[in-house]
């Protein structure tokens, strides 16, 4: 009697509990969408100090530097994406992006470094 109402307990249990979500990895904050806000903010010769908060706000502190310039990068799946703001002299000229997907090793690599990964 008793094994069969801890059975019975068991079942009931299991019929009532909810099954977690399966939970998808935090995308980074760099991704194809933020590269395309983050772009439409640099419009031409712009000090930096204007146009670097409103970057952060998207796209989150920078992952590397190179020079004055600052670079974001971040994975998003199977790619990974880069920003680089150009920057000379405390004004923000351009910038220039890309991509590129894991299967090219040594680029991807590359990106993963910038990524801070």
């Amino acid at each position: 009697m008793r094994i069969l109402s801890l059975a019975v307990v068991c079942v009931l249990f299991a019929a009532c509990s909810k099954p977690e979500a399966a939970k998808e990895p935090p995308k980074d904050r760099v991704n194809e969408e933020s590269i395309g806000k983050a772009k439409a903010l640099v419009k031409g010769p712009v000090p930096l100090a204007e146009v670097k908060p409103k970057l952060v706000e998207v796209l989150g502190e920078p992952t590397a530097k190179d020079g004055e310039n600052l670079i974001w990068a971040g994975v998003d799946g199977s790619k990974c994406f880069d920003l680089k703001l150009v920057v000379s002299k405390g004004e923000a000229s351009g910038t220039i992006s890309g991509s590129v997907h894991k299967a090219l090793e040594e680029p991807y690599a590359k990106c993963l470094k910038l990524a801070g990964k």
